[in-house]
């Protein structure tokens, strides 16, 4: 129960604090990416998240009956030792997973996270949902 009131708090606190979460070492929001699609394609979504994190060597936290307003809010966070991280919900719109990646260093391997990431999500929302790229205001710098 800790945690998950834990996970929320942290993911209330990133939404303020847009870009920049504070947990641990600072991180930066390098790209933000959001699904469209039913609760049911969601909860495929979830589990596929999840699936991927630990194939992928991440420490997996999820969970998905955290209540807010009448409703159910879905989240997982997907963190690894070299400071990518992946942050999923739809705290902010039940008809949206919002998903950012985080990185401790710009420089860091989270665009390849990224694209193994999309292509297994667009997978399995098919033609059921959107999944949509979204562009930052402020472009992450590059090597």
């Amino acid at each position: 129960m800790m945690k998950r009131i834990f996970l929320l708090v942290m993911l209330a606190l990133s939404a303020g604090c847009w870009g920049e979460p504070h947990w641990g070492e600072p991180h930066n929001m390098l790209s933000q990416v959001n699904i469209h699609a039913s609760h049911e394609v969601q909860v495929k979504v979830i589990d596929a998240i999840k699936q991927f994190g630990k194939r992928n060597g991440f420490k997996v936290d999820a969970s998905n009956n955290l209540p807010r307003e009448g409703r159910q809010v879905m989240q997982v966070l997907l963190t690894r030792p070299d400071g990518v991280m992946v942050v999923t919900d739809n705290f902010m719109n039940a008809d949206v997973l919002d998903t950012g990646f985080y990185a401790e260093k710009p420089g860091e391997g989270w665009r390849e996270v990224k694209e193994k990431w999309l292509a297994e999500m667009r997978t399995v929302v098919g033609n059921q949902g959107n999944v949509v790229d979204v562009i930052l205001e402020k472009e992450p710098a590059t090597k």
